[in-house]
């Protein structure tokens, strides 16, 4: 005599996925390994609306995301140029030719681990933008300092 013994059926759960995981799945197939401000833009745009998550979080969430994945954030560097200059500016309004050189190269040189840093002609744009925003003067012959 055979005992049909069938095993305990079990409710199958549906797999639910966080805001924040849908989100760094969504930054995984947009990116490679360079995020432009363009692409950021977007990026928190679809965080924002259509994965319904905060501004905030969604900016800080792909800001780890990319930098867990060494993805250059052109967003950050910028920043960090925008930070340096400030710092080199502030007490004489005037920006020399090695703090220019020493601000660029610091954000175009790519990072340990990053494949790409900032590109040289938006960070120069960015300067000489700085510049003019703020009343700056740069070195442009021996003794004469003009802003751009």
């Amino acid at each position: 005599m055979a005992v049909n013994i069938r095993p305990p059926q079990t409710a199958v759960q549906p797999v639910v996925v966080s805001p924040a995981q849908a989100f760094r799945d969504f930054i995984h197939s947009r990116v490679d390994e360079y995020c432009s401000e363009a692409t950021y833009k977007v990026l928190v745009q679809h965080g924002v609306s259509e994965i319904e998550m905060e501004l905030m979080a969604t900016q800080i969430t792909l800001d780890l995301e990319l930098e867990r994945l060494l993805v250059t954030n052109e967003k950050k560097l910028l920043k960090d140029l925008y930070e340096a200059l400030q710092r080199f500016t502030v007490s004489d309004k005037k920006l020399d030719k090695k703090e220019e050189t020493d601000a660029i190269q610091m954000v175009c040189k790519a990072a340990v681990g990053y494949r790409y840093g900032l590109n040289r002609n938006l960070a120069q744009n960015v300067v000489n933008d700085f510049c003019r925003a703020n009343g700056v003067k740069k070195k442009t012959g021996l003794f004469s300092w003009a802003i751009p």
